[in-house]
């Protein structure tokens, strides 16, 4: 895969598991670039991203809202 449909599907990755894009993120380019030519997977990437930052899933946030909720 070259590396701007690599780094689409992160941003694709990104915005439908959490939410943010690879801007809100802060992700720069030379991170992406260096990710891609190590081989790893757009999701593979996004895993790694997430679990540094602790990366709170839509999922995740809205199951803690919906508990909220129904206090």
């Amino acid at each position: 895969m070259n590396f701007t449909a690599w780094q689409n599907q992160v941003n694709k990755s990104l915005l439908s598991e959490f939410a943010i894009s690879i801007d809100d993120a802060g992700i720069d380019d030379p991170d992406l670039v260096k990710a891609h030519s190590q081989g790893l997977s757009p999701e593979e990437y996004v895993s790694w991203f997430s679990e540094k930052y602790d990366l709170v899933s839509r999922r995740e946030a809205a199951d803690h809202f919906l508990k909220i909720l129904s206090r």
